[in-house]
Order: structure tokens, then sequence, then C-alpha cells
């Protein structure tokens, strides 16, 4: 694969992200969050288990003590994550969303200072504080105009930062596969008791969000990481972090093409300085960890 075509690889995963976003905030009219999240799991998992016994079979080696805990953990982050932006999705925009989830890489220098007691780069402060200048102008130049929704998502930005943390950690096991299975494993275990105890999940509900479901499981989960693995062996992680900001752009063209959103002036101000934040710390990290890998 030519580092072209890498780069092209990772521009449509931006794509598939980024319309994922209308999918997950369309099935909310037809099926509530934690059930939506168990079926996307669920779905997911069959895709990976073969994929995970094939790499198995390809790496018969053990694995690490600390693998399947962090694994759990993982686990128990995306899906308190995704509960967040899924309820959020109720109510916020697709593209205020999806600019709002962007926060994750800003929230992530400060997990990993938590995990590993290293403090962040210098950076990362001034492009912290940039980034809550794009919030207030993306809830249009005051907090209070930031919906009940935005905020959930603005909530769930340090748990992905957590996933990502704990993602890095155990991905030095080198078995990405049996990883993201064991997980979405987990996730649709979580989301289904949760689901079970606050919701009234029915195959109705699941029918009709149906093809959202399939979409967000297969394409913009199982696919998505496929694509994601093999064009980060042949791309510099500055260049696909850089790339993969613009889910956030194809979000807002679906969103705007699909469901007729807009935004104003002041809100693509918001939009704007917030993936400015984001870029600034994704791309100094790489600058100083040349070596390290990209995330999806």
């Amino acid at each position: 694969m030519t580092r072209l075509q890498a780069e092209l690889l990772l521009l449509l995963t931006a794509a598939l992200w980024g319309f994922a976003f209308v999918m997950q905030k369309s099935a909310m009219s037809s099926v509530a969050p934690l059930t939506f999240i168990a079926a996307r799991a669920a779905v997911s998992l069959l895709v990976l288990v073969p994929l995970a016994v094939w790499e198995a079979r390809q790496k018969p080696t053990g694995l690490p003590a600390k693998f399947y805990a962090l694994t759990a953990l993982a686990a128990l982050a995306f899906a308190s994550g995704s509960a967040l932006q899924q309820t959020g999705l109720m109510t916020a925009t697709v593209t205020s969303a999806s600019f709002l989830t962007a926060l994750y890489a800003v929230c992530t220098p400060f997990a990993v200072w938590i995990v590993f007691r290293a403090p962040p780069a210098a950076i990362v402060w001034p492009a912290a504080a940039l980034s809550l200048v794009g919030v207030w102008l993306l809830g249009g130049a005051t907090v209070s105009a930031l919906s009940g929704g935005d905020s959930l998502v603005v909530l769930s930005a340090p748990l992905w930062a957590v996933h990502i943390v704990l993602t890095g950690l155990a991905a030095q096991a080198g078995r990405p596969f049996l990883f993201t299975a064991v997980q979405f494993a987990g996730v649709a275990i979580i989301a289904a008791v949760a689901a079970a105890l606050f919701e009234t999940p029915s195959m109705a509900a699941l029918a009709g969000a149906g093809w959202e479901i399939a979409y967000v499981g297969l394409i913009s989960t199982a696919l998505t990481f496929t694509l994601f693995v093999m064009a980060m062996r042949h791309a510099p992680p500055a260049e696909a972090a850089i790339i993969l900001s613009t889910e956030n752009l194809f979000a807002s063209l679906a969103g705007a093409l699909v469901l007729g959103e807009r935004l104003g002036a002041i809100n693509w101000l918001g939009a704007i300085v917030i993936i400015a934040a984001v870029l600034l710390v994704q791309t100094s990290a790489y600058r100083q960890k040349p070596g390290s890998a990209g995330h999806g």
C-alpha cells in the first residue's frame, strides 16, 4: 500500500465515522440509548470474533497478566462514554455533538497525566483553554445556550480520553482484534444489563433502528477499525491525526444534507476553535513522540 492509498483510507474512515453521528441520532427515534449501544456492540462482536480467532492463529503467544483487566476497564469506559454521548444525541444536533466529542483529544493528555504521572506538554494548557472558548462559542457565546444533550456529550469526552489511554496500554499485547472483540463483549453485557434496568427493550424498537444498528456496528466500528489498522502501517501519525479530524466536517455535512441542520456564524467559529485546539494537541504530541501510534 502506498502512502497516498493509506491517506485515502484514513479519509474514508473519517467520512464513515462522521456519517455515523447521523445514524446514531436517527436511531433515537426508534430505540432507547442503552438498548442501541448493546445492539451495536453485539453486531460488532459478531464480526470481530472471527478476526480475533484468525489473529490468535497468527500470533499464538501468551498475553500479559493485565490484558483482560485493561480490556474490562476499557469496556466500562466505552460503555459509559457511549451512554452519555448517545443520550446527548437525543437533543443535541449531529454537528454540535461531533465537534464536542472531539474534545476527547484535549482531555487525553490529562488522562495520561493521571495514569502515568507524566505532566502534559506546555502547549496543552492554552489548547485546553482554547477548547473551552470553542465550547462557549459553539453554544452561541453563552454557556446557557448549550442544550442538555450538548452538556452530556461534553461529559463523555473525558471518558473517551480514558478509553484511549487504556487502549494504548492494552495495545502493547499486539492483539488488537482480540482486545476489540473482548471489549465489545463487555460493552454489550454492560449496556444490556443497564437497558434491562432502566429501559424497556423490545424487538419492535430494535427492528425500527435495524439499519442504524447495522451501520454503526458493521461499518463505523468493525470495518473502520480494520481500515484504520491497515492505513496506520503506511501513514505518518501526525498526518493521520489531521486527516481523521475531518470526521467532524463529514458529520456536519451529513447533518446538513440528511437532517437539514444549520449552524450560525458564531457556532461555526466555535467549531473551528475546537478543531484548532485539537490539532494543536495532536500535532504537538506527535512532534514530541514521532514513533507513537495514532488513534481512531
